[in-house]
């Protein structure tokens, strides 16, 4: 943003013969998969299912480690037939340090491209304004738990 702020558009009256403005559109992955997200403290909400989707069970816990989700993984993968695996942001509170903490995009970023899926055509799955968020800024479907 300070960029945006600080840096003026070429305009053509500066001796460009032509300059070219190209508005801002988020271009989406070549229709990859469906996947679905599911915020830890939703995991025992998500009813059984057939999905073969590929899941994620994250969470924003400082000072964990990954296994600490081992349990909601194990309980989302007796309910559904797609992958399961867990994703966690154990960064301390305050100002983010990271792009992995929920509302920010990281954990789903990430798994999305491991395993080809769009995040447009997929599901998150929460319990918390943070979760809506970030299922808007990826352009998800929201589902509240």
């Amino acid at each position: 943003m300070r960029a945006l702020r600080e840096l003026e558009p070429p305009d053509a009256d500066e001796g460009f013969a032509d300059v070219d403005h190209v508005a801002f559109e988020r271009a989406s992955p070549s229709r990859g998969a469906r996947g679905v997200f599911v915020a830890a403290a939703a995991v025992e909400h998500v009813e059984a299912t057939r999905s073969r989707a590929p899941h994620l069970v994250f969470d924003w816990q400082p000072g964990n480690k990954p296994d600490v989700l081992d349990d909601a993984v194990s309980e989302l993968a007796a309910k559904v037939s797609g992958h399961v695996e867990s994703a966690l942001c154990p960064h301390p509170g305050g100002p983010p340090i990271c792009w992995c903490r929920p509302p920010l995009p990281g954990l789903l970023l990430a798994f999305a491209r491991v395993h080809g899926v769009d995040p447009s055509r997929s599901t998150v799955i929460g319990s918390s304004p943070a979760h809506r968020t970030l299922a808007t800024t990826l352009g998800a479907r929201y589902v509240s738990v």
